[in-house]
């Protein structure tokens, strides 16, 4: 597919399946799609689609903003090393209630790059956090790379993504995957995940959802982790963990989670529990399982959300 857009129009040529080139053509105007036209090459009639922007209740509209760039080790030296970096960023869309959508806006600048550019409108906050990146790159690789050793591996990269989990029901979930590269045996990857109440901006804490202060349901809580754990290892109740692999046979709550209409997902990034070669580990539990555990200490997410979970 290749086209343009602008503020208020915008032109895509493409294939479809069978081969055929195609046309499409759209002005926007007031949120939606006006003048819409879609024209093949061989004189088809084709069906145009009701289409229009706009929020369904209970979620927030992104935008995903690309940036990527490679930035050389020593730029007059047409062979050097490089770091590339690619940024895949979602921005919340201006809704009704400002409030949301800089909350959502700021959770996920702290994620991506803390708040230090976050005054300043996105691709510009981003494009000066990579260029910090390529400085300080530049500064601690340039007076050791040797360019008659091609042992040294000096090509570095930093990506991010985001994977959008849950946005509906009032409450949204998102991770977001990490990859860094600096030359050693292997990259490193890391996950962190936002969980924001859409109806007033607020991030959740695994203390706030599951009331961690109580012992009781800690230990039982733990206990239900481990036991997935192990069903998922092929171990038997009595075995360890450490005979699957892990560090050690106790754990604790991990630090990143998601939320799901189905239930909660613990996640450990690698190293937390288990070694690299194991990956991460992730754990989900259904809310049927947790309202089992814990009975009305559960309700704090919206009303919305557990709408048809717990069954009859």
């Amino acid at each position: 597919m290749e086209g343009k857009m602008d503020r208020s129009s915008g032109v895509w040529k493409f294939f479809s399946q069978d081969s055929r080139e195609i046309e499409f053509s759209f002005l926007l105007k007031n949120k939606a799609l006006e003048n819409i036209k879609i024209v093949s090459r061989v004189g088809d009639n084709l069906n145009i689609p009701r289409l229009a922007f706009g929020e369904s209740k209970g979620s927030i509209p992104f935008k995903l903003l690309h940036f990527k760039y490679k930035k050389p080790l020593i730029p007059e030296i047409k062979t050097s090393p490089a770091a590339s970096y690619d940024f895949l960023f979602p921005e919340p869309i201006i809704i009704s209630n400002h409030t949301i959508n800089d909350s959502v806006r700021k959770l996920l600048f702290m994620k991506y790059m803390g708040e230090s550019n976050l005054s300043l409108a996105t691709p510009l906050a981003i494009t000066n956090f990579i260029n910090q990146l390529a400085l300080q790159y530049q500064e601690e690789n340039r007076d050791i790379y040797d360019p008659s050793d091609p042992s040294m591996i000096l090509n570095h990269e930093f990506n991010i993504k985001p994977l959008i989990i849950c946005n509906s029901k009032f409450l949204l979930s998102i991770a977001v995957q990490k990859y860094v590269y600096t030359g050693s045996a292997h990259g490193l990857e890391a996950t962190q995940f936002i969980n924001v109440n859409l109806k007033n901006g607020k991030d959740y804490s695994l203390s706030e959802l599951l009331q961690i202060n109580n012992s009781w349901i800690v230990g039982s809580l733990l206990q239900l982790i481990k036991q997935k754990i192990k069903e998922k290892y092929g171990l038997s109740a009595e075995q360890p963990l450490t005979n699957a692999g892990f560090f050690t046979d106790e754990i604790g709550l991990p630090v990143e989670f998601y939320l799901t209409p189905s239930g909660i997902g613990f996640f450990y990034n690698v190293y937390e529990i288990a070694p690299y070669a194991m990956g991460p580990i992730h754990v989900f539990l259904q809310w049927n399982e947790l309202k089992m555990l814990m009975g009305e200490n559960l309700w704090v997410l919206p009303n919305e959300f557990y709408e048809n979970s717990f069954g009859n």
